[in-house]
């Protein structure tokens, strides 16, 4: 009963070691593509004013992939000025 006992723990504890590698990494990425978004931010809102101006008939459609990456330049932006 205690070699059963033994062995579901050590299972667990090699789950858990696991998942917690890949919540690392995870959160390795996610502060990869954070910056990245913040860094190409001011070019896409660049791009994006050109556009309006050039082609006023394609100015903010409803689910434009543009105002995502915006939005998450912003949101990264806000999060950035509270931690500091």
């Amino acid at each position: 009963m205690w070699d059963v006992t033994f062995q579901r723990v050590t299972n667990e504890q090699e789950i858990y070691e696991a998942q917690l590698r890949d919540l690392l990494q995870l959160k390795q990425e996610n502060s990869y593509l954070t910056t990245i978004a913040r860094q190409i931010g001011p070019y896409i809102l660049s791009i994006s004013k050109v556009k309006e101006r050039l082609e006023p008939r394609f100015q903010k459609p409803e689910n434009d992939c543009m105002d995502t990456v915006v939005e998450i330049c912003e949101d990264s932006k806000m999060t950035t000025e509270q931690i500091s």
